[in-house]
């Protein structure tokens, strides 16, 4: 009879243990990402009488951008009244499109982005 094979040093930790190491490593990672890739505020048109305001949400493009490209990213365009309660949302493909807001007395119109009725005054 031959002798067992020797094992090697990473044989004496149980494969549990590097599983477990593993998927924390992997559950940081996306949270790590998740935080990162959050939307963040690009531009804000409030409305004239301050009953209303368009917000622009800019969502990081993976990889990085390099600077002077954030106007590219895609994102949201998003309607609130003066309480914070979304009345209206879109998705724009650049951001930088979004750079002026018509408001009338019904309508909020961003060219080429949206338009949307807003609610009757009281």
């Amino acid at each position: 009879m031959s002798a067992p094979a020797a094992r090697g040093p990473t044989s004496k930790v149980p494969r549990l243990v590097v599983a477990l190491v593993g998927a924390v490593v992997l559950v940081s990672l996306v949270v790590w990402l998740a935080v990162r890739m959050r939307a963040t505020e690009y531009a804000s048109f409030p409305s004239p009488d301050g009953r209303y305001r368009v917000v622009v949400l800019r969502t990081p493009a993976w990889p990085s951008v390099t600077p002077g490209q954030a106007g590219d990213a895609p994102g949201k365009v998003r309607l609130y009244d003066r309480e914070g309660k979304l009345l209206g949302e879109a998705d724009v493909p650049m951001v930088q499109l979004v750079d002026r807001v018509e408001w009338t007395d019904t309508l909020v119109h961003i060219k080429l982005v949206a338009d949307w009725k807003l609610p009757a005054r009281p």
